[in-house]
């Protein structure tokens, strides 16, 4: 039987399923329940599969990834054709080391889809229930996308509600919880680092408001159609790392040697340059107090030394070299004489990259980059483009992707060569 609310009457309207009557509960030799919270849409059904009930919605079959509460073995009375019973719904108790991890987020917007992404939590997935009762589920990869199904948009904070299995490494010991929750609708990332915790428990958090900067970084994105190594979606930020812009003023960002995680920003206006903030700390940061990958071939830095990572936190990253070599073969951006077109001589120039795959476009400023040696000065700013990647051949370079009006290329830079950081992410 399902029980169906109406929010504007505030009344549970019973629901016979696959003919199942009260006289039947009446009859019942054993007059027991067990009580299964799944909050879908007034829309949803049940239809069975075996001895199994799914859910269904319009033809489709629902795949519920929320935090469900139940209750077995309730006795329950009837009268006068009124079933009764008193139900005290609580969270389940999973099996063996497993931990319900259950996160709340305000801020969002109604109608948009949302992902919650985190290192140490596995999505569970609820796909029915058994005819004893049992709920049904599944357990995914840990970092997967943990998917939302149903806004609650009553009262005055609507909350978005994401639910999870906490993965058995981390259970007691201390580990660093950074979260994405991905706006697919608006191709926005939000990012936050909820700092070093302990988990030992079930675990409920609320996370905070997503629109409040003092908590969550919020990076626009753009889907060119490409993928990573590995065959995940790959998504490129819309602005450099420390921009408030893509393009025109505040669209350079901050500037950065290789492995360092601290960026320096100009002053003054780009074309009548004064220097770097601090000179002295950034060329400090040209020592190779870092760690490279070494699993992967080339080497690349470690999550700890790379400064989208550090910087944009939870799924962001550095490029890796091959990512922008993809970049560039799988978009146009071309002028009428066949060269590139970037624009020059500004501080709006730049190049498109213009998808092959799906018409969307990325923008990357020549922004220039920090020459070495003893000038201590910024070089072919509004000519240039150059971009760390977070590939390295271990010979004190790193390779960065470069662009003028001329050519595009890839090369090898020292260290302590300071350019800018387009960040990206890839998923599911």
């Amino acid at each position: 039987m399902e029980l169906s609310y109406d929010i504007s009457t505030h009344v549970w309207t019973p629901l016979p399923q696959n003919e199942l009557a009260i006289s039947d509960l009446e009859n019942a030799s054993e007059k027991k329940l067990t009580a299964v919270y799944l909050p879908y849409g007034s829309g949803a059904s049940i239809r069975m599969s075996g001895d199994q009930r799914i859910f269904t919605n319009g033809g489709d079959d629902l795949k519920y990834g929320g935090y469900f509460l139940m209750e077995e073995d309730v006795d329950y009375t009837v009268s006068e054709g009124a079933l009764d019973a008193d139900l005290n719904l609580a969270a389940p108790v999973l099996s063996g080391d497993d931990k319900l991890v259950h996160f709340d987020v305000s801020g969002f917007i109604p109608g948009h889809e949302y992902e919650l992404y985190q290192d140490h939590v596995k999505r569970l997935v609820v796909l029915g229930v058994d005819i004893d009762g049992e709920v049904i589920t599944t357990v995914s990869d840990k970092g997967k996308a943990i998917r939302r199904y149903e806004d609650n948009t009553s009262g005055a904070t609507p909350i978005l509600s994401f639910s999870g299995i906490l993965d058995e490494s981390v259970t007691g010991t201390p580990a660093d919880y950074q979260f994405s929750v991905n706006d697919v609708t608006g191709s926005v990332l939000y990012t936050r680092d909820a700092g070093e915790k302990t988990v030992g428990g079930n675990l409920y958090a609320g996370l905070g408001d997503i629109t409040s900067p003092a908590v969550w970084n919020a990076m626009d994105y753009v889907d060119l159609g490409m993928h990573d190594e590995h065959g995940k979606r790959l998504m490129w930020a819309r602005r450099n790392v420390g921009a408030t812009a893509e393009r025109g003023a505040g669209s350079y960002g901050l500037y950065f040697a290789f492995g360092s995680t601290k960026g320096y920003a100009l002053l003054g206006e780009p074309y009548n340059y004064t220097g770097i903030e601090n000179d002295h700390d950034f060329y400090e940061a040209r020592s190779m107090d870092f760690e490279l990958d070494e699993s992967n071939m080339p080497p690349r830095l470690k999550p700890e030394y790379d400064a989208a990572h550090v910087n944009l936190k939870g799924l962001w990253r550095m490029p890796v070299i091959d990512e922008f070599v993809s970049l560039l073969e799988n978009t146009d951006g071309f002028g009428e004489d066949g060269k590139r077109d970037v624009d020059v001589g500004t501080d709006e120039g730049g190049m498109p990259f213009i998808s092959k795959i799906n018409g969307a476009e990325l923008f990357l400023p020549t922004a220039g980059s920090l020459r070495h040696g003893n000038s201590r000065e910024f070089t072919y700013m509004g000519t240039s483009g150059t971009y760390w990647s977070a590939t390295s051949d271990e010979d004190e370079t790193g390779y960065v992707f470069i662009f003028t009006h001329r050519y595009v290329n890839q090369r090898e830079e020292d260290y302590y060569w300071g350019t800018p950081i387009r960040a990206v992410f890839s998923i599911d």
